[in-house]
């Protein structure tokens, strides 16, 4: 299976800790890796991303020297493929422009959506969206911001200076909302659908049941980074390798939310996702749950 991981922070943060699971798991899942991130907080991400195994690649390599990766919002997928060619049109993170700002979804899933996809298209009817490889899962993402661009209203709003940007206003308690019904939706017609999808400000993450999905928010001032580490198979494959894995070094006004397919460490209390769960997260805390503002 593919398996997915996304972290909203309060502050820029890099994901050199996790990744070493995924890193390790991508022993399981060769046939591709991506990462996406947002490098400056004006609403559009930078991709990398490959259809070869994650251990096995150069490009990761030198990102993690060079220490690229910094973001309060990351998500990162590795690919075990069961549809679509192992191709970069196929290799996740999607990313579509939709109000003036990049949205990147990661998904995994085993199928269904092609189904739903062709009943979704209406003969004569125009979509914004469509998909240029062929997995469902970028289907999903299309399916999404259509819905999302049929439904939510916006005005554009032209900001002056040096150079001028043009910005979507929206209303993001009903976008989430509309998300959550197109996600119920799929998930009603028998499609997989786990799915980590940001615009750059929220991370939004639904389960529909299939595999596994979990979250575990930290919270630097109580936080003990030496009681956490790593899972026991990352362990086992660096031990393997003969090589250290480095340590969850956070800063103590820090707050982050993680979520991932597996549960990436021992050491924290790590929550699973019910059938049919949604939770949104900003700035390390969760703010939606299931179409509803957290209280």
């Amino acid at each position: 299976m593919c398996e997915l991981l996304g972290i909203s922070s309060n502050k820029e943060s890099n994901i050199q800790f996790s990744e070493q699971v995924m890193q390790a798991d991508s022993q399981n899942q060769p046939d591709g890796w991506g990462v996406a991130f947002y490098p400056e907080e004006l609403g559009f991400c930078q991709v990398f991303k490959e259809p070869k195994a994650m251990k096995d690649s150069d490009l990761f390599r030198y990102l993690q020297e060079k220490k690229t990766i910094r973001s309060r919002i990351i998500l990162n997928h590795i690919r075990y493929a069961v549809g679509g060619k192992h191709l970069y049109s196929n290799t996740h993170p999607f990313v579509r422009e939709l109000f003036g700002r990049d949205w990147v979804l990661i998904h995994n899933g085993a199928s269904g959506i092609d189904k739903y996809y062709r009943n979704y298209i209406k003969p004569g009817e125009k979509q914004r969206f469509v998909p240029i490889g062929t997995t469902g899962s970028e289907k999903a993402l299309c399916i999404i911001l259509n819905d999302i661009n049929n439904k939510v209203s916006t005005k554009l709003r032209l900001e002056e200076g040096s150079n001028l940007r043009i910005k979507g206003d929206y209303d993001f308690g009903e976008t989430q909302r509309v998300i959550y019904e197109t996600c119920q939706s799929i998930q009603d017609s028998g499609a997989s659908l786990n799915i980590l999808l940001s615009n750059g400000e929220y991370l939004m993450a639904f389960h529909s049941g299939h595999n596994h999905l979990h979250y575990v928010l930290r919270d630097g001032r109580t936080l003990d980074p030496g009681a956490i580490t790593l899972n026991a198979s990352a362990e086992q494959y660096f031990y393997c390798l003969g090589q250290n894995t480095s340590g969850l070094h956070k800063p103590s006004d820090e707050k982050a939310a993680i979520v991932a397919t597996e549960r990436l460490t021992k050491g924290e209390q790590w929550r699973k996702f019910n059938k049919g769960d949604f939770l949104v997260f900003k700035d390390g805390e969760l703010a939606f749950q299931n179409g509803n503002p957290k209280i």
